[in-house]
């Protein structure tokens, strides 16, 4: 599997596993140790996670599956993400910390959770309405600073905020992680990517597969969607959800999708995504196939 450049120093894997999915109930630190070593073995390396997964558990599950097997840290990619504050108890609510003093800490949590000596790609989850972008750009670059992150980004950004940002920051954000599938395209409509194309930032991309909602519906305005996924699955020898795959990977943006799925076999077979080049025209008979799509 091909790695994609971020910036010179930092390179992840073309597809990557997200954690969000990894959780105590299911998964013993074993089971995720195994599934680590089942991603290297197909190529990916780089692994997704965020400070509230599993409601501040996830890094911990994540980190003690680490040290069953220490040698999996200097072959993985770790990314992280800050600034969502889960309520705490009946009392609280849950909202946004993007002031300095919490970016660092939490970026502290991580590693000590993770066990490693450092992230290396850091991000702000949210679009926070209180955000101070010179805050938040000065614990960034102190985070960097004291050798805690390799480099960082933001996720779920508009290009005015992202612009606002990186503004402030020493180093350019290395990516932003935003929701693009068959079923969401703001940020086609919004001008994300071709802010980001201007930028030579590469999207990540959470939720490439619409967590299921179009394969899985019987509503009628996606009988049209369905139709033609599966007719071109046919054509590609493939699933419905791997050509879904591929319409992600086919934007010239060159946009990195995180997969959540647990299950081995599903994982493998969408990494056949990877090997199929849509035609021109099937990528657009997806597009136009959505309810919402028309050519202007």
């Amino acid at each position: 599997m091909k790695k994609i450049k971020l910036n010179q120093n930092i390179e992840v894997s073309n597809i990557i596993q997200g954690t969000m999915n990894f959780n105590r109930q299911s998964f013993t630190p074993k089971d995720v140790m195994e599934m680590i070593v089942h991603r290297l073995d197909h190529g990916v390396s780089t692994f997704d996670t965020a400070q509230i997964y599993g409601s501040g558990d996830n890094e911990v599950l994540m980190g003690e599956a680490l040290r069953l097997n220490p040698s999996l840290k200097g072959k993985t990619q770790w990314i992280s993400k800050t600034g969502i504050i889960l309520p705490k108890d009946q009392f609280s609510i849950a909202h946004y910390d993007t002031r300095a003093n919490s970016i660092i800490a939490a970026c502290e949590q991580s590693l000590e959770k993770l066990g490693l000596d450092s992230l290396d790609v850091f991000l702000i989850h949210r679009e926070d309405p209180l955000i101070g972008h010179e805050e938040v750009a000065y614990a960034l670059d102190e985070c960097m600073k004291r050798g805690y992150i390799k480099s960082y980004g933001v996720s779920n950004f508009d290009p005015h905020k992202f612009d606002a940002l990186q503004h402030f920051t020493k180093q350019p954000l290395i990516t932003n992680q935003i929701e693009f599938s068959i079923n969401c395209f703001e940020h086609i409509d919004n001008g994300n990517f071709d802010y980001l194309q201007k930028q030579h930032v590469h999207p990540l991309i959470w939720s490439p597969l619409a967590q299921g909602r179009v394969f899985n519906s019987q509503d009628p305005k996606y009988q049209a969607l369905k139709n033609t996924l599966e007719n071109l699955a046919v054509k590609y020898n493939t699933t419905s959800a791997t050509i879904a795959l591929s319409f992600i990977l086919h934007h010239p943006i060159q946009a990195i999708p995180i997969i959540g799925t647990t299950q081995n076999h599903r994982f493998e077979s969408l990494l056949e995504s990877i090997n199929i080049t849509l035609e021109h025209e099937d990528w657009y008979r997806i597009y136009t196939a959505h309810p919402s799509r028309r050519l202007r």
